[in-house]
């Protein structure tokens, strides 16, 4: 069975909070409460980047309690609540953001991911449709949307997606694996082993692509390179390597 590689990484990851306010520009009262604001959301993407998803999110609502009119704070807050399982509330913060930007095309991304993980792939391409419509060089929706396909087993459509996402963004290491398991689950094993090995060559630490390596090569009754593939993904497992 091979190692799908999900769209966290680069698709579902902490967009950084308004940047901080000149002092020379501002022209209406308030500035002390829009400072502190900007200090608690930034406070809770240092929190959200190590880990600490409860402090995270205590700071994005205090931050918003202060400047309700932030989508970029309730994205932020939504992809806290995302990592803490709560798929409903993460939505919710979601479609909040999109509320005040109707333009947020990360948030529509990452509403998507979150019905995908819940088992609707119909609802999950719809956001993914429209990540793209307002960001058509979204390479990380192509791909979640190409993972959506490939769970349908649609590997002409996966492969699709996967490759214009590779297409604007070439160093797509995770998109060559995926693609690499369609042509695996296809039978094409060459094929998914060249995609598999461009996928080390841009991310050599990647485990998933050294076991779905191996798995192909099992596959052509190469055994002892199946083991030797296996061999290097165990090996980076133990340095703690992660895709």
């Amino acid at each position: 069975m091979g190692r799908w590689v999900k769209g966290w990484g680069r698709s579902h990851w902490i967009v950084v909070a308004v940047g901080v306010i000149a002092l020379g520009a501002v022209a209406w009262p308030g500035v002390e409460r829009h400072l502190k604001a900007e200090t608690l959301f930034r406070q809770g993407d240092q929190a959200q980047r190590a880990g600490q998803f409860d402090r995270a999110i205590a700071h994005y609502q205090q931050a918003i309690a202060l400047k309700p009119d932030d989508p970029i704070g309730y994205f932020n807050w939504g992809v806290a609540l995302s990592k803490m399982g709560d798929q409903p509330g993460a939505i919710a913060k979601y479609r909040q953001a999109i509320a005040l930007d109707p333009t947020h095309a990360a948030a529509h991304n990452n509403w998507g991911l979150e019905l995908a993980a819940s088992g609707d792939r119909a609802g999950a391409i719809r956001q993914y449709q429209r990540a793209i419509a307002l960001k058509p060089n979204y390479a990380a929706a192509y791909y979640n949307w190409g993972n959506v396909l490939g769970r349908q087993r649609n590997w002409a459509g996966a492969i699709a997606q996967y490759r214009r996402a590779i297409e604007l963004d070439p160093n797509y290491a995770s998109a060559h694996n995926n693609w690499g398991l369609a042509l695996y689950s296809q039978g094409d094993f060459d094929g998914a082993i060249a995609h598999y090995q461009q996928a080390i060559k841009l991310n050599p630490k990647s485990v998933k692509a050294y076991n779905n390596w191996s798995d192909a090569l099992r596959a052509k009754g190469d055994l002892p390179g199946a083991k030797a593939k296996a061999n290097q993904a165990l090996s980076l497992t133990r340095q703690g390597a992660q895709d």
